[in-house]
């Protein structure tokens, strides 16, 4: 996640099946949940480098486990393993991000039919 191979369209697809999303829309994810500015950032600020004097958690690697635990049916466990990261600070991020998605990237992305044709 660090250093993306961008123009390499098999890192790319590879990135896709293992997430269930496009790289650019992960990047777009992260930057919202990590700027500060935005709505949500004090939610996601204890693990935000500027918020923290503690050892903190990366949000990217805890983005990607809930990625991975939505799209590709992981455990805590088996995103514990892949990132060294708790199982009990992912459930607490995964928590977190489904309230924010249920809310602020639902709003963003889901637009529901507002006549017939809309619908059929």
């Amino acid at each position: 996640v660090e250093n993306p191979r961008l123009h390499d369209s098999h890192w790319l697809k590879t990135f896709r099946k293992r997430f269930r999303m496009p790289y650019d829309e992960f990047k777009s994810i992260l930057d919202k949940i990590s700027d500060p500015s935005h709505l949500w950032s004090h939610n996601f600020a204890r693990w935000s480098h500027a918020n923290s004097t503690r050892r903190h958690s990366p949000i990217s690697l805890l983005l990607l486990g809930t990625l991975r635990y939505l799209g590709r049916g992981w455990t805590f466990d088996d995103v514990y393993e892949a990132t060294g990261i708790s199982q009990e600070v992912h459930r607490t991020f995964f928590h977190l991000f489904v309230d924010f998605g249920s809310t602020t990237l639902y709003n963003e992305y889901i637009a529901s039919p507002e006549n017939a044709n809309e619908a059929a």
